[in-house]
């Protein structure tokens, strides 16, 4: 995270909870489009720099990783939830 933060510190930051900002990472709750430029703002980031840092470089991934993540992209909220309680469920 941007200038080693927790995410304890950027929910302080935000003025959220650390439960409501774990709600946005999964994709439980939806983020505004407010709330994602404080999130930049917060980390010391633009938004062309949030939003690739999130992306996934086709170079350093597999193959398989970079289907994964097309495939999710085109999912809405309730199937990328869905998605990630089976990806759990496969983990343990």
């Amino acid at each position: 995270m941007a200038q080693d933060m927790t995410l304890a510190e950027l929910a302080a930051a935000l003025g959220l909870s650390h439960q409501q900002l774990q709600k946005y990472e999964t994709g439980t709750n939806r983020v505004s489009a407010g709330m994602v430029l404080k999130i930049a703002e917060a980390l010391n980031l633009t938004l062309d720099e949030l939003f690739a840092a999130s992306r996934v470089a086709p170079r350093t991934t597999s193959p398989a990783l970079a289907k994964c993540v097309r495939l999710l992209g085109q999912f809405d909220d309730t199937e990328l939830s869905r998605a990630y309680s089976v990806l759990c469920a496969l983990k343990t």
